[in-house]
């Protein structure tokens, strides 16, 4: 009887902390609840049964989530953070307290956009790397397309980005579109003096016409840098020191370098 008694308080003070949102507090009490409902006769257990499980159901979910969250904010590896959702993925509907459903449920969905804006990460870099690929072959209109393909991706990832990361992203994107409008005055500046002299008709040519082919412009090939030995300042962030190594013309190792990020 007072193991009863006392399982019975226990389980209406959680009943009452969650109603209250105050879902730690509650977690609190998961050991020593299950200690006692192990020490209990059979016949209590089976009173009680339902009502234990459904807290231990519930109150494990909200721990996965909390586990997941943490790793989220010490920006672990987003890897980790996946498999903490997917062990939830399946108990989200059958929380049964209705506050700690809406807040695991809450929380859950927030980390699962995380998780697929991160992984864009990938798609932000080689998407930089082709429009300076492309800037380089003087398909000038392709690298524009690139560019406007990167401008959502760049936004989805600054949702989640450390400042750090959203301030070399802002740098990289806006770099990106100047040397796109540098392109493009090199271009019409090679275009104009290729241009022959108009001559009016009713002027009188003394000299023999000579017919001159106009050659197709020639495709401006930007020739790779060799690799300057240079005292880098080496950053922690892989956009701070891609976009330094596309500033000193290594596309190569900037395109190792973006290739890594996770």
């Amino acid at each position: 009887m007072f193991l009863k008694n006392k399982l019975k308080a226990l389980l209406n003070t959680i009943e009452l902390l969650m109603d209250q949102n105050k879902f730690d507090d509650a977690l609190s009490f998961y050991r020593r609840i299950n200690n006692i409902f192990r020490n209990m006769k059979l016949e209590d257990q089976d009173e009680f049964a339902d009502r234990v499980n459904s807290y231990n159901h519930d109150i494990l979910a909200y721990y996965k989530i909390k586990e997941a969250m943490i790793l989220f904010d010490q920006q672990a590896d987003i890897e980790l953070v996946k498999e903490k959702l997917e062990a939830i993925h399946g108990k989200l509907e059958n929380i049964s307290h209705q506050a700690l459903h809406e807040y695991v449920q809450k929380n859950f969905l927030r980390l699962s956009e995380a998780y697929n804006a991160l992984k864009h990460k990938d798609i932000f870099g080689k998407r930089l790397l082709e429009i300076y690929y492309f800037i380089e072959l003087g398909m000038v209109e392709t690298a524009i397309d690139k560019y406007y393909e990167l401008i959502p991706i760049h936004n989805i990832l600054s949702r989640y980005a450390t400042y750090a990361q959203r301030t070399e992203m802002f740098k990289l994107l806006n770099r990106a579109y100047s040397d796109i409008q540098k392109r493009i005055e090199l271009e019409r500046l090679h275009e104009g003096k290729l241009k022959g002299k108009i001559v009016k008709g009713d002027e009188k040519i003394s000299k023999p016409i000579q017919i001159i082919k106009k050659a197709k412009p020639e495709r401006i090939v930007i020739p790779k840098k060799n690799k300057i030995i240079r005292e880098v300042e080496v950053s922690n962030n892989p956009f701070k020191n891609a976009r330094d190594l596309i500033n000193q013309g290594n596309l190569d190792e900037a395109e190792n370098l973006l290739s890594r990020i996770k």
